[in-house]
């Protein structure tokens, strides 16, 4: 695992992989999750963003991504964002139409 000292404790400054892959400040890797990912570019992250726009389309491919297995780290945190943003938006049309409602019952 790491280099030892003469009292059999790891060496200061040895770096100790885990078994599960990864180091320690990474953590284990998640099933399907590649050690090394490259980052989500501006147009992808741009096409995500638009697709999100959509009401259905954009919060059922927000559903696959935030909780699909083979999804990268970048994209599932992108797609739980946007399920968050989709439930303020939800949340805020309900409150406008409450108001509306109880104006117009005035």
């Amino acid at each position: 695992m790491g280099e030892l000292n003469g009292t059999g404790a790891a060496a200061p400054g040895a770096v100790k992989l885990s078994p599960y892959g990864g180091t320690p400040a990474q953590g284990p890797l998640l099933r399907g999750e590649v050690a090394a990912e490259t980052p989500l570019s501006v147009a992808r992250c741009l096409g995500i963003i638009v697709l999100g726009l959509f009401p259905l389309l954009g919060l059922a491919a927000c559903l696959a991504w935030g909780f699909g297995r083979n999804t990268r780290r970048q994209k599932r945190n992108l797609g739980r964002a946007m399920l968050w943003l989709h439930g303020a938006a939800l949340a805020t049309i309900i409150i406008l139409l409450a108001v509306w409602v109880a104006g117009l019952a005035a």
